[in-house]
């Protein structure tokens, strides 16, 4: 279908342009006429309970593509019949769970790979390391007719790979053809492109969306914008991205994307944000990864704060760990990778920093806020209205469940957002106070002028601006909570947002049972006030679920009622084996060198682990020493430099000023009056006195400070030795016999 599009596409462009000449479009006849293939890994497909039967995730798919093909053919009943419609549908047996084969109209398949979790490995990351050794592996070699693992199949992989795209789509994206077609022709202008991203727009309702169509805006306008222009972009993300094969397998990169974490910082940029971690090794090779404003697409984000937290969670500190593994690798990357430079370098070094003291400007611009709005708190009494609450959620972070931290912090952001209005009226009244070119309003002016300017060079987006009163009340909770939730939480491992249903049962089977008047405002905030009343938790649930239950239930006996209608004289199993597929011994298997293909790649680096308790706890509990760290970091070092008490490195700075101090002042030159030949006594005086007080000291700054007794002895040695020479000369000056002092 995507090749019919193209070539509608091109005759369209041809039309439009008022010329059909076949030259000069023939160029685009290798870029925009290809191949398609259409596959579909489903992670965690099977039934526990029933051996080889498809789950509700699976039988949902099932009804959908059979609605989509029976409105099809009704749509275009009037076109011949092909033959090939009496089989639209295969179903095999594999190593890793089982396939079903779907064939479409003009002539293109959708594959759909259904993992079984006790064979083959799940989450994401090694559900793209299955299609890209199905695609990069055993797609391009199943035709060659040469010796396996020679060098002229390595040369074939190599040929094949550079003509290959893969089209990397999470399974809630809405796109059109022609967001794919801009994609490959920013491929085909350069050789070391591998990778390029779109413009992704978030869809869905309620105030969270419509605070991450602001967000995902300004990111793309300003953020993606600059990597692009300025060097690469960094995370090509896994929603909606076309990689080059060649860019995939060179210098095995993906190798290394199959190696398994072992350490907590490698847990947290493999698996926390596999689309980064890709990109970061693409990169590492040299090659460059691109953004196509034109390329537009859609995806499904969080509605609900919880879930907007929990996706947070993984994206910050995974985002954080691959731009430290960037920076730290500077001169390799800079040497293989002729697109970032060292000014590159510089502006995520900026990047990172501003990211790290960023929750601490929130916090100083929310109190220089309450200070602003009301003149009645002093600012002593404002700096512990802002710290109590921040610190009660740090230490929530630490003690209590995740599911506690969010209804708090999503408490404190409603607090936060009502300060935040309260900052914005008294910046604008300052503003107009002091005048239009005052600081504060030449501020203003900048910060909103630079998000109307972006706006305006993007027209087509304009609705993108209206949210973005709602994205400046959110920066505390976004920029400050959220990052405080984030490093509180790294010890936290599941990917939060796309459990199963067992998954979420195993969890809350260790939380206790919570007392509390709960309350919610739609999807955005649900928080707990008063916790000693009997108002049970699932009371809560079912009073802000009481709406979608009803439906849910309506839906339900309707549709029971519907299949009672249709299906009273055929038992129940007998349907349900008719309109979904059971991967028994009945099935047929695949072909026996695919099957062994699979069984190699399985055995090499998909093969399920072997649950290991104690490894899995000494991963979390790195993390959350890193976690504590991070948290108490910032108070250890301001503790440690303040001078609440003398320490040992004042009393060793005390010493050496009363050393210099001493020897200066007692190394006068002689007066006047005083004979010549009494100097040379005097001095032999001197030193026989200033010896013993500079050895003590040494001693003293000794046992105060070991380490520091190589300086000591050196600083000590030198100012004897400048006595001793001074001594000398002076002696050496005075003629005749010495005298006496008197």
């Amino acid at each position: 279908m995507l090749e019919k599009t193209a070539i509608k596409a091109k005759e369209k462009r041809a039309e439009k342009d008022g010329k059909n000449d076949e030259k000069k479009y023939k160029w685009m006849d290798d870029i925009e006429t290809f191949n398609l293939e259409a596959h579909i890994f489903f992670d965690d497909a099977f039934d526990e309970n029933k051996l080889g039967h498809v789950n509700s995730f699976v039988k949902t798919l099932i009804d959908v593509f059979q609605e989509v093909r029976g409105q099809f053919k009704m749509e275009n009943s009037h076109l011949p019949r092909d033959s090939s419609d009496d089989n639209l549908e295969e179903y095999f047996r594999t190593p890793y769970g089982g396939r079903m084969h779907w064939k479409l109209p003009y002539g293109n398949t959708i594959i759909v790979h259904l993992k079984d979790k006790q064979k083959i490995r799940r989450k994401k990351r090694w559900s793209q390391i299955m299609y890209l050794y199905y695609i990069l592996d055993w797609c391009l070699t199943k035709d060659f007719e040469g010796t396996k693992g020679s060098k002229e199949e390595t040369r074939h992989i190599k040929k094949e790979a550079k003509k290959s795209y893969i089209l990397v789509l999470d399974g809630d994206v809405d796109f059109e053809p022609e967001a794919v077609l801009s994609l490959m022709r920013r491929m085909k202008k350069s050789n070391l492109v591998g990778a390029a991203c779109g413009r992704i727009h978030p869809i869905g309702s309620g105030p969270m969306v419509w605070y991450q169509m602001f967000e995902y805006a300004v990111s793309h306008w300003l953020q993606k914008a600059t990597e692009h222009v300025t060097g690469c972009v960094l995370c090509s993300p896994g929603c909606f991205s076309l990689f080059r094969g060649s860019a995939i397998l060179k210098n095995n990169v993906l190798e290394k994307y199959t190696k398994e974490a072992s350490t907590a910082a490698q847990l947290v940029q493999y698996d926390q944000g596999e689309d980064r971690w890709l990109c970061t090794l693409v990169l590492k090779q040299g090659w460059k990864i691109e953004y196509c404003a034109e390329s537009d697409a859609k995806t499904f984000a969080p509605e609900g704060f919880t879930d907007f937290y929990k996706q947070r969670r993984r994206w910050t500190p995974s985002t954080l760990a691959n731009i430290i593994d960037l920076i730290l690798d500077w001169k390799n990357l800079t040497k293989n990778n002729e697109n970032i430079s060292m000014l590159y370098i510089i502006y995520q070094v900026c990047l990172l920093i501003s990211t790290l003291i960023t929750p601490g400007t929130i916090f100083m611009l929310i109190l220089g806020g309450i200070i602003v709005g009301f003149d009645v708190i002093p600012p002593w009494l404002a700096l512990v209205l802002n710290i109590a609450p921040v610190g009660i959620f740090l230490l929530m972070c630490l003690y209590t469940s995740e599911e506690r931290q969010i209804q708090f912090a999503a408490i404190l952001s409603s607090i936060y957002s009502l300060v935040m209005v309260i900052v914005l009226i008294g910046v604008i009244q300052e503003a107009v106070d002091e005048g239009w070119c005052s600081i504060t309003a030449i501020f203003l002016l900048f910060v909103a002028g630079v998000f109307i300017v972006a706006t305006l060079l993007h027209p087509k987006e304009w609705y993108c601006l209206l949210p973005g009163l709602l994205y400046f009340v959110g920066i505390p909770s976004m920029s400050m909570l959220m990052v405080f939730y984030s490093l509180g939480n790294l010890h936290k491992i599941s990917w939060g947002t796309r459990e199963t249903e067992s998954d979420v049962t195993d969890r809350n089977k260790n939380l206790k049972e919570e007392n509390g008047y709960f309350c919610n405002f739609g999807n955005f905030i649900t928080c707990m006030l008063c916790a000693d009343n009997t108002y049970q938790k699932a009371d809560f649930l079912k009073a802000i679920g009481q709406t979608r239950v009803h439906h849910i239930d309506q839906y339900k006996t309707t549709s029971t009622q519907t299949d009672q209608v249709h299906n009273q004289d055929i038992p129940s199993d007998t349907t349900e084996e008719r309109k979904y597929p059971v991967f028994d011994e009945s099935i047929d298997e695949i072909h026996n060198t695919e099957k062994e293909f699979w069984e190699n790649r399985i055995q090499k680096c998909l093969k399920p682990p072997k649950e290991d308790k104690d490894r899995a706890e000494n991963i979390k509990r790195k993390l959350f020493i890193c976690m504590v760290y991070h948290r108490f970091s910032t108070l250890v070092h301001i503790t440690a430099n303040t001078p609440v008490w003398e320490n040992e490195e004042s009393k060793l700075r005390k010493i050496f000023e009363n050393v210099g101090q001493y020897m200066t002042t007692n190394n006068q030159d002689p007066p006047k009056e005083s004979a010549a030949a009494t100097d040379k006594n005097r001095i032999v005086e001197t030193v026989s006195f200033q010896e013993p007080k500079v050895k003590s000291m040494k001693r003293k700054a000794k046992d105060l400070k070991k380490a520091k007794d190589e300086y000591i002895d050196i600083a000590a040695d030198i100012w004897l030795e400048q006595l001793r020479r001074e001594k000398k000369q002076k002696s050496e000056e005075i003629p005749g016999p010495s005298v006496k002092r008197e």
